[in-house]
Parts: structure tokens; C-alpha cells; sequence
């Protein structure tokens, strides 16, 4: 046998049952050597999907680029290809390469298991690029096919009733959803998140003990992920909070805040944080007066963990026109303002400037309140005070 004989025996040794999710870096440098000297697809096709595993997309796509160039590449290696380049480009903000490699995958492929998923991928990005009628239609040809495999089959009835939503087709978005939950063979993820879809349903139409029933299903599974519990745990307490049980909806919530994780407490506030904001406050100040401090320091330390202090700091100064008619004593309103500064002193410099603004103007407000003094407003700086008079409902100043 000659040397180079022997060197590519050597090289290729294991590589053929590689476990490509568990690539040490000795065993990736042997394949990257061949994949460059012999431009072989079925390496370049390890390559992408051990790059697929780590993460690392751009080189991902470089291994992409060299299988398309080599032109020796079959039209299932083609199709294997442009699914995992979809899943690069999508992780890469470039969803439009990312709809097309799908395509070309989707259309090339003859394997049921890589169509239905290259479908899913589709539908899944198509409604992330804001295509939702698109997205459905890739949907439904996913559920048509005549065996998929059962992650792509149920994720993607669950995706396609989350667009139907989006559309407004609210019974048909429920007839997906509960063809998931009732699937004796759904696997558990799909079924809490299917679950927890429905219940968004049922608070929006104010069904609300149907909605805290679906919440507590899920609570109640175990061996879901995180992120899902999160979801169905924040979908319990705002229809705590609509049920008008603010102890209870403090309580739960703060729960999510301070005990999930931060990437997945902000995916479940990002469009969220001002209502959940305003409404923490009503329920806080619902509460006895002994419980606001400890309440009110709890809030300010969620928010300022996940960065959301101005929208806190807004949501406080939207209140202070609610404060008026609750008929408050002077007391009551001083120790409400007191809190807030005690609690903002604990944070660290910077969020104490985020909420220095919003504590003087409730100050200021606070003072307006218990003493209708047209001279606690003109004190503030002009744009201040017709913020102010905006939300507390009080007479425009009158020109000199």
C-alpha cells in the first residue's frame, strides 16, 4: 500500500459511522483535511451538519458553497444541502436565502422524512418574514403528505393554527390546536404548547375559567420545557389578573420573573412588558399597604434585570391618573411614593438615573393630588408639566 494509500485510510478511519452531534475536534480536523483535498459531497455534508450541531453557521454555509461548486453532488446530497443552508441563513437574519433554500430542498428531495421537515422549516420562516397566508399554505402541504414524521407533523399543526390566529380565523386555528391536544401519539411539547395557544384563545375571548383550566393542564406536565412552562404560567396570571384576584396574579408573577430564565422571560415580555407593567402596578397598589413595599421592590428588581425599567417608569406615571379617584389619604399617598424611592435606591447608579425622572414627576403629581396647587406644577420645566396635566386630567395653563 503507498503512502498516500495509507494516509487516507488513516484519515477516513471511523468517519464513515461518525456521530456527527459529538464531533471531537481531532476527529472534525481529519474530515475538514479530506473534505478540502478530495471535495467529496458526503463529507462536505458531515461538515454542514456537525457545523449545524455547533452553531457555527458561516462555516456551515462556506461547506454549503464548496458542495454546490463541486457539481458531483446527487440530487438528494443537493437537497440534504440546501436544508441545512436554510437553517444557516435563517439563524443569520437572512430569511429570504433562507425561504429559498428551503424551497430548492422541498422541491429536490424524494425522502418523506426531509421534505416534511424542509415544509415546517418553510412555513416556520415564511411566517417569521411576515408571509402568514404563505406560510399556512407551506403547512398544509406538510400535513398532506401521507406519513411525516411526528415532531414536524404536530409542531407544524401547531404553527399553522398560530398563523390562522394571526389571521383572524380563530375556529379553524382551534380545530389545529385540538387535533394536537387530543392526538393519543403527539409528543408532550407539542400537546402544553398547543394547550397553551388554546388558553390565549379563551383569555381573549374572556372565557377566563376556561383559560386558568388550560394554564393549570399544562403547569401540571411534567417533562416540558422551560420555556413553555413560562408561557403557560404568564398565561394563568393575566387571567388572574383579569379575574380580578391581584394578590394572587403579584404572587404567580413575580414567580415567572424571578425564576425563568432571562432569554425567555423577555421572548414572553417583548410584547408584553407595558401592559404586564401597568397592570403589576394596579395590582400592587390594589393590595394592602403593607404589602407594597416588599412588592414594589420586587417589581423594580425584575425590571431592571430585564431592562425594561422605562417601561416601568412610564406604566408609574400613567397611574398617577388613576391615583386621583381611588381616594387615597394623604398618607396612603405618601408612603406610595416612599416606596418607590426606597426601592429605587437599591439599584445600582445607572438604573437609578432610568428612574429618577419618572420618581420626580410622581412626586410632583403626588403633591398636585393632595393639594391642587397650580404651583407644584409650574415648578417643573414646561414639557414636564403638560405631560403631568395630560395624565392627571388637570385644566391647560392659561397664556400670560
Amino acid at each position: 500500500m503507498g503512502w498516500l494509500c495509507l494516509r487516507h485510510v488513516i484519515l477516513r478511519r471511523g468517519l464513515d459511522d461518525l456521530d456527527e452531534s459529538n464531533c471531537d475536534e481531532a476527529t472534525l480536523a481529519r474530515l475538514i483535511c479530506l473534505a478540502e483535498e478530495e471535495g467529496n459531497p458526503s463529507d462536505l455534508l458531515k461538515l454542514a451538519r456537525i457545523y449545524s450541531y455547533k452553531k457555527e453557521w458561516e462555516k456551515l454555509l462556506d461547506a454549503f458553497e464548496k458542495l454546490v461548486a463541486s457539481r458531483r453532488a446527487t440530487q438528494e446530497q443537493q437537497a440534504t444541502a440546501n436544508f441545512y443552508a436554510g437553517i444557516a441563513f435563517c439563524e443569520t437574519g437572512r430569511l429570504n436565502e433562507a425561504i429559498s433554500a428551503y424551497k430548492i430542498s422541498v422541491e429536490s428531495t424524494q425522502r418523506e422524512d426531509l421534505k416534511a421537515w424542509a415544509h415546517y422549516n418553510l412555513g416556520t420562516t415564511l411566517a417569521q418574514a411576515g408571509f402568514t397566508l404563505e406560510s399556512v399554505s407551506e403547512f398544509t402541504k406538510l400535513l398532506e403528505l401521507k406519513s411525516p414524521p411526528l415532531d414536524p407533523l404536530y409542531q407544524g399543526l401547531v404553527n399553522r393554527g398560530s398563523a390562522l390566529m394571526d389571521l383572524g380565523r380563530v375556529s379553524e386555528a382551534l380545530e389545529d390546536f385540538d387535533r394536537v391536544i387530543n392526538a393519543a401519539d403527539a409528543p408532550r411539547e407539542q400537546k402544553a404548547t398547543a394547550l397553551v395557544n388554546r388558553g390565549v384563545v379563551e383569555g381573549t375571548k374572556l372565557d377566563l375559567d376556561a383559560a386558568l383550566k388550560t394554564s393549570s393542564q399544562v403547569l401540571a406536565m411534567l417533562g416540558i420545557p422551560q420555556g413553555i412552562r413560562a408561557r403557560a404560567a404568564f398565561l394563568s396570571c393575566m387571567t388572574l389578573n383579569e379575574s380580578g384576584r391581584p394578590k394572587e396574579f403579584c404572587n404567580d408573577l413575580f414567580e415567572v420573573l424571578e425564576n425563568t430564565d432571562m432569554p425567555t422571560v423577555r421572548e414572553i415580555l417583548v410584547p408584553n412588558h407595558q401592559i404586564v407593567s401597568i397592570a403589576l402596578i394596579r395590582a400592587i397598589h390594589d393590595q394592602p399597604v403593607r404589602a407594597w413595599p416588599v412588592a414594589i421592590s420586587r417589581v423594580i428588581g425584575s425590571f431592571s434585570r430585564l431592562g425594561y425599567l422605562p417601561s416601568l417608569g412610564r406604566s408609574l406615571i400613567s397611574h398617577l391618573g388613576e391615583l386621583d379617584w381611588l381616594h387615597r389619604s394623604h398618607e396612603a399617598l405618601d408612603f406610595w411614593i416612599s416606596c418607590w424611592r426606597d426601592a429605587s435606591a437599591k439599584l445600582d447608579a445607572s438604573a437609578r438615573a432610568v428612574m429618577a425622572i419618572p420618581l420626580r414627576w410622581l412626586s410632583a403629581g403626588i403633591e398636585y393630588l393632595k393639594a391642587h396647587d397650580e404651583n407644584i406644577l409650574l415648578s417643573l420645566p414646561l414639557e414636564e408639566r403638560r405631560i403631568l396635566r395630560a395624565v392627571l386630567k388637570s385644566p391647560p395653563e392659561t397664556q400670560p
